[in-house]
């Protein structure tokens, strides 16, 4: 990854993607997360302010390293406990049923195979867990 992978790119997510009418989506989506909680996408960690007290610990993945830099300072004012690791979603290093939920947000576009990212997904979750997605045109539990 390049300077523009790292640098520029999580710049231009924080612009794009800190907004009010987002924030509002990240409300209620994260009204549903609780537990021990998977975060696919992490980015600049725009989501941590809206995650509720019901979640216990957030392990987090995202395999550009520049997004993981800019976390760092949101992870320090979340005051929740976070498991960041730099790798891509198509395969996650958790045992089976590992999570009670498990997060997206705008991240399905970028993943290279989302199919076998879905399937790690499926893999890691509890069966009674939830699925929260945010992507582009659709807000879906």
């Amino acid at each position: 990854m390049g300077f523009h992978s790292q640098v520029i790119v999580p710049l231009l997510c924080d612009f794009g993607l800190d907004r009010p009418f987002v924030a509002k989506y990240r409300r209620q989506l994260f009204a549903h997360a609780s537990g021990n909680t998977l975060e696919i996408g992490f980015g600049t960690g725009l989501n941590l302010p809206y995650y509720s007290p019901h979640v216990r610990k957030l392990t987090t993945v995202d395999p550009n390293v520049g997004m993981y830099r800019r976390a760092r300072r949101r992870i320090k004012q979340a005051g929740i406990e976070v498991d960041q690791r730099v790798l891509g979603s198509e395969r996650l290093p958790f045992e089976d049923y590992t999570f009670d939920c498990v997060v997206s947000t705008f991240t399905l576009c970028s993943i290279e195979d989302v199919a076998q990212a879905l399937r790690e997904v499926y893999r890691c979750s509890r069966r009674v867990g939830s699925s929260c997605f945010l992507n582009m045109g659709s807000a879906r539990t």
